[in-house]
């Protein structure tokens, strides 16, 4: 109790400017519809925030260590019951103190960050949970998102340039001679995948990123759920957590037989994975312009759940963000050079 009360007031103070400037921004949403969410202050607050943090997560490891021994002994029924609460809870404490922590790191509080966004389709299924489908640079600057593009994999691809040669058994399986983009997340770990994904990214492109991120259909309708109804420029229907999918199946359909390339094959090829900029767009325009629509308490759960189940893997060179990672369980694999 002692450990989860130190915690819990070491947590309310580093939160407190955090949590009054979202109060302010949403009054002033409702009072004139224009309230922001402003993530260059909140990511400063957190950065700021950062040596009490870092000793309220000293204190629930603690307050987990106790609970540990506790549950070796005989305890009454009623302290059972209390101790089963926190056992419930203090997992989800730990991982919101965690994510505050990484948070001014990943957002770029101390200069822009570019990650390199794996959109894995597992209805082809690959070690790492899909085939790459598509892939998105996103840019963040003090935890403002400055860029956003995505293409389909293949567009990664410069044949001019000399490539590897696939495993033996992408060779036998898939009768690869050489090693596209696409393929990438070959290996079932995904450190490997991941680097295997930046070299030919940095070969065939010469762009350079601080991390990867992967993301397959099952997170995106997490994220979806968390953010519904999304106004999708691309969707005349609203999308939501029971229709992205079928959404997203819809937009990459191939025309039907007969249609020639002058009817519109070509311009299906080219455009057919524009579906994921109009998408992505729509999430970051609901929490940057509308924060005062969004259940922040869902859209938490949610990225916990996709991240404890694997359905967003994580691969960064911050050695700092990928230790605290790996003690929260949430990495796919981590980088320290």
């Amino acid at each position: 109790a002692e450990a989860l009360t130190n915690a819990g007031v070491l947590v309310f103070d580093a939160m407190s400017p955090v949590l009054e400037g979202m109060e302010d921004r949403g009054s002033t949403a409702q009072a004139d519809g224009q309230g922001r969410l402003d993530l260059a202050e909140t990511v400063l607050a957190l950065d700021a925030a950062q040596p009490a943090l870092a000793s309220a997560e000293a204190e629930l490891g603690r307050a987990e260590d106790l609970q540990l021994e506790l549950e070796k002994k005989s305890l009454s029924p009623r302290l059972g019951r209390l101790l089963d609460l926190t056992g419930r809870y203090l997992p989800l404490l730990r991982a919101g103190v965690g994510a505050a922590q990484l948070a001014p790191a990943l957002l770029g509080a101390n200069g822009p960050r570019t990650y390199l966004i794996l959109a894995q389709n597992d209805d082809e299924r690959r070690p790492t949970g899909g085939w790459i489908s598509g892939l998105g640079l996103l840019t963040v600057e003090q935890g403002r998102v400055s860029e956003v593009n995505f293409l389909d994999s293949w567009m990664v691809d410069n044949l001019q340039v000399p490539h590897e040669i696939p495993p033996e058994s992408m060779y036998r399986t898939l009768w690869a001679e050489i090693w596209l983009f696409r393929d990438a997340n070959w290996s079932p770990d995904f450190p490997t995948s991941a680097q295997v994904a930046e070299d030919i990214l940095r070969r065939d492109q010469g762009i350079v990123v601080d991390g990867v991120i992967a993301v397959d259909q099952r997170a995106l309708q997490l994220m979806v759920g968390a953010l519904q109804p999304l106004y999708v420029e691309s969707s005349g229907d609203p999308v939501n957590a029971s229709n992205v999918l079928t959404f997203v199946r819809q937009a990459w359909a191939e025309p039907q037989e007969g249609v020639t390339l002058a009817e519109g094959w070509g311009e299906w090829v080219t455009h057919r994975k524009d579906f994921m900029s109009d998408l992505t767009g729509a999430m970051l325009q609901r929490v940057q312009e509308r924060p005062e629509s969004v259940d922040l308490s869902r859209l938490g759960r949610s990225l916990l759940q996709s991240l404890q189940e694997r359905h967003v893997l994580l691969y960064l060179h911050d050695p700092e963000a990928a230790a605290l990672l790996a003690s929260q369980r949430w990495d796919g694999g981590i980088v320290t050079e």
